[in-house]
């Protein structure tokens, strides 16, 4: 035991000494170089993917409450040359059960009946130069900040400023709960709402916790994709406990367990989010064989860099919890404002009354905004609330 005690001191040690580290894959467990720069981030980046919103009725997801478990840092295995010195081979490792340590001050509440009402056409451009937004949501990957940078000053003090005038500003990511806490304090946020998991995780901000979880059954989406996509790695959130994946990335960092499993481990328990890298092809012959994808009870979208794609529950989107949140809080769909760079983001740009993208956005994010601001080093977020507070 002493020895098992100092080697997770010397990975923590180890970890602290490299910052954090930018994963673009394996929900916090692989690590990917941007292709146009090849650099390797030191953001932790784990906005990836988000659903695109089928035309037939939504599926019924499962909803749970979560009670916390603190993260945790695995060390490599001294007898195991491949594995990251921050994540542990756990090839047969018998599925975890959620722990029930701590209870939520506030029991999880429970969605409206799925699938949701369609959402209501947006209110475009009624507030551009008119009334302080109410509701401000944003993305954090590629919107609030880039690989190895924090968030500026300017951006941070624009948020804190709208904050403070009473608007509810909501971060709407792709990243998992674990990966969401540290940009919810770097913004000083104490209270209100986060949605993570592009909206499949809803958490309290005050706790940090989930409030509700909308999961789906991944086994028809893994069968489905090892048949379309030979060698395809896959990796199942396991919300507020880590991640359970079947091969490693290009590089990996563990925030939470990061747990290598089988095919049947992996999809043996609901997730909210399934991500699948395909190691053998190119993003274009991904993209071409996912016409042929179907789960009936799953949506999926592509990702910006590299061969890999991200699934959800079907129905699931940004703009969907967005939608909820805005009824919860009754706020009138004209103050609602939007900003985001990534294909995730399609349904939160189409939902909001004001949508905004950043510049370095794909062509097709662009084309659904009604506004292009600057990049992220050029302080874009900033630019657009300035306008208002």
């Amino acid at each position: 035991m002493p020895e098992r005690t100092d080697l997770r001191a010397a990975t923590r040690a180890r970890q602290r000494a490299k910052n954090t580290v930018d994963v673009r894959f394996l929900l916090t467990g692989a690590l990917m170089r941007d292709p146009t720069t090849q650099q390797t981030p030191a953001q932790i980046q784990t906005d990836v993917g988000g659903p695109c919103l089928p035309t037939s009725p939504p599926g019924t997801p499962t909803i749970r409450k979560l009670a916390p478990s603190p993260p945790t840092i695995r060390p490599r295995r001294p007898n195991d040359p491949k594995a990251h010195p921050f994540a542990a081979q756990h090839p047969t490792t018998t599925p975890q059960q959620p722990q029930h340590g701590a209870t939520p001050t506030k029991p999880a509440q429970k969605s409206k009946p799925f699938p949701p009402q369609p959402l209501p056409p947006p209110a475009h451009n009624q507030h551009v130069s008119g009334e302080q937004p109410k509701l401000i949501a944003l993305d954090i990957d590629g919107t609030l900040l880039n690989s190895g940078t924090p968030i500026t000053a300017r951006v941070t003090a624009a948020v804190r400023a709208a904050i403070k005038a009473g608007a509810h500003v909501v971060i709407t990511t792709g990243r998992t709960v674990l990966t969401t806490r540290p940009v919810l304090a770097e913004l000083g946020l104490k209270d209100g709402h986060a949605l993570c998991s592009n909206g499949a995780v809803h958490i309290d901000v005050a706790r940090g916790e989930p409030v509700t979880i909308h999961e789906f059954d991944p086994g028809p989406a893994v069968s489905a994709l090892t048949t379309l996509f030979p060698g395809m790695i896959f990796a199942a959130e396991r919300v507020g406990i880590g991640t359970w994946a079947t091969g490693h990335g290009p590089g990996e960092f563990s925030v939470g367990d990061f747990e290598l499993v089988d095919h049947h481990i992996l999809t043996s328990a609901p997730t909210p989010r399934l991500n699948g890298w395909w190691p053998e092809g190119t993003t274009e012959q991904l993209i071409a064989r996912l016409k042929a994808l179907n789960v009936p009870d799953a949506s999926w979208v592509h990702g910006e860099f590299g061969p890999w794609l991200t699934v959800h529950p079907r129905g699931v989107s940004k703009g969907w919890a967005l939608e909820q949140l805005r009824r919860s809080l009754a706020i009138d769909p004209s103050a609602t404002l939007a900003i985001g760079d990534g294909y995730n983001d399609r349904e939160m740009l189409r939902w909001a009354a004001h949508s905004v993208a950043m510049a370095t956005s794909p062509s097709e994010i662009l084309s659904l905004a009604d506004e292009v601001t600057g990049g992220v080093t050029e302080d874009g977020v900033a630019t657009v609330l300035e306008r208002w507070f």
